[in-house]
């Protein structure tokens, strides 16, 4: 309300993980932090349909890939939840989110909102597993649904709970208002799908180069035996700048397994090992990684190829403590992630060790992490990178149901740091690359209007925001609109704390 009352920019803060500005506010603008807007718990099934069904939570165990996707639940989850907590209260009640990214102090509303993914082919973005939003607009409740929502219009209407609030199921509105980079209101809560909870293994094989290689272009094809046939999420990581006769890759396979007093409570690599050691006396590992190749830049492809080595190892939990990586999160980085529809996937990749080899030989720039690969399903969400179709060169708009993720990280520090990896965003372009909205970020605004349906967001947009409230100077770059207007001198950010 004081946003409208007074005319002022708002934008909702989360665990200010992203890398990109999407969650800056303005100088003279709101800073609404939404950490007492947390909480999950079971959905007000008195409003919702009774088509809607509340399975009870069943003991039996998840025994493979098209079990897992096929068991759902609904959970109500609010928007300042962090990713850590969300999971330990679906663990609570026996339940697990089935895909989730590597990391888990994001907030809800900001991994839904950026596009935060996993790495399955079964699912798409994080913001897929939502089929109801709650926002404010222009100081209105509002519940935003597809048209074949899960709450029935009759019961919410004569809910008093509801008495103020305004349901609105539309399909376009819902596919732009669940990932929206922050620009089509504040989300206060999200009911959401998941599954029941499931266990894991995770193999990271340490495998040749060329054996990778042609196991991606196994998924392109969906080919018999591909690493989907046996895993629900995986991942390939290898080194660039490798200098070896057989350049090594490894494999992450997680397998679903049944619970057994087989299971461990942490990681054993000796990455785990190295880096928590480093933490423990206050050393960052990733400014030390930079230190080292400052000072020996020719070794580059040795650390990274031993740092590789260092992957190895199986791990046996609960899903969403084998889907968080572990201690290479306490790594400080600096992170890309490029999107490419699949079929294209391996052309990118030859591109990049063209342009690894390049930078390194000719110039001693060179990335400091290895890079990783990883599928997602198409999605349906106006601003979703994993788009339904894609524009080709020749401009032709193409279906693809399934999308690459390529993942090049940086230790802090290092040099020309940007400059690298704006030179593998700019190679990715001929092939319908577009950047992570959450990660560092290149697209431009005219780029961004060949990649996705700006007309249509647009268009959504000036209806739930027209005064452009939620707009921040890097979404009205993104959208080619005009800067706001200059904060008058001695302004600055208020910053309030929403209650749940």
């Amino acid at each position: 309300a004081v946003a409208y009352q007074q005319g002022l920019p708002l934008k909702p803060i989360g665990s200010l993980c992203t890398w990109s500005p999407a969650a800056r506010p303005e100088q003279s603008g709101i800073a609404l932090l939404t950490d007492r807007l947390s909480g999950v718990e079971y959905p007000d099934w008195q409003v919702l349909k009774d088509s809607v069904p509340c399975p009870p939570v069943e003991d039996a165990p998840v025994v493979d890939n098209v079990d897992l996707i096929r068991r759902h639940h609904l959970m109500l989850v609010r928007s300042g939840t962090t990713i850590w907590d969300l999971n330990d209260a679906l663990d609570r009640y026996g339940l697990a989110l089935k895909t989730m990214g590597a990391y888990g102090g994001e907030r809800v509303g900001g991994a839904f909102s950026t596009g935060t993914h996993g790495s399955s082919v079964f699912f798409g973005p994080m913001s897929d597993s939502v089929v109801s939003v709650d926002l404010v607009w222009q100081g209105v409740a509002v519940r935003v649904e597809p048209a074949n929502g899960p709450t029935d219009p009759q019961k919410f209407k004569e809910s008093p709970a509801y008495s103020r609030w305004l349901l609105v199921q539309q399909d376009d509105l819902f596919h732009a208002a669940r990932l929206s980079y922050g620009m089509l209101g504040v989300a206060l809560s999200y009911l959401i799908e998941v599954g029941p909870r499931y266990y894991l293994e995770e193999r990271r094989e340490q495998i040749d180069l060329p054996r990778a290689r042609q196991e991606i272009r196994d998924v392109v094809r969906g080919a018999a035996g591909n690493v989907y046939t046996r895993a629900l999420s995986a991942e390939y990581y290898f080194n660039l700048y490798s200098t070896t006769k057989e350049p090594k890759a490894i494999r992450v396979e997680r397998r679903l397994i049944l619970p057994s007093a087989g299971l461990e409570t942490k990681r054993r690599t000796f990455d785990e090992f190295l880096f928590r050691g480093l933490r423990a006396i206050k050393i960052d590992p990733g400014r030390l990684s930079t230190a080292l190749f400052k000072l020996v830049p020719r070794l580059v492809p040795a650390i990274l190829e031993s740092g590789l080595a260092g992957l190895k190892g199986t791990f046996r939990s609960a899903s969403y403590k084998v889907y968080n990586m572990g201690a290479a999160n306490l790594v400080g980085t600096l992170v890309q992630e490029i999107a490419v529809p699949a079929r294209y996937i391996d052309a990118y990749l030859d591109d990049c060790h063209a342009l690894a080899r390049h930078l390194f030989e000719n110039h001693q720039k060179a990335l400091t992490s290895p890079i990783g690969v990883r599928f997602i399903k198409s999605s349906r969400a106006v601003l979703a990178i994993q788009q339904e179709t894609y524009v080709d060169e020749r401009g032709t708009r193409r279906p693809t149901e399934l999308w690459a993720m390529v993942n090049f990280t940086l230790t802090i520090g290092t040099p020309n740091g940007m400059e690298l990896l704006r030179g593998f965003h700019d190679i990715a372009e001929k092939y319908a690359g577009r950047s992570h909205p959450g990660k560092c970020y290149f697209d431009d605004a005219q780029y961004l209007k060949r990649c996705y349906d700006l007309e249509r967001f647009m268009a959504i947009r000036q209806v739930v925001d027209p005064e452009g409230l939620f707009l921040n100077a890097w979404n009205r770059r993104l959208l080619d609109l005009p800067a706001a207007p200059a904060a008058e001198p001695g302004d600055r950010s208020s910053v309030i704390s929403q209650a749940a």
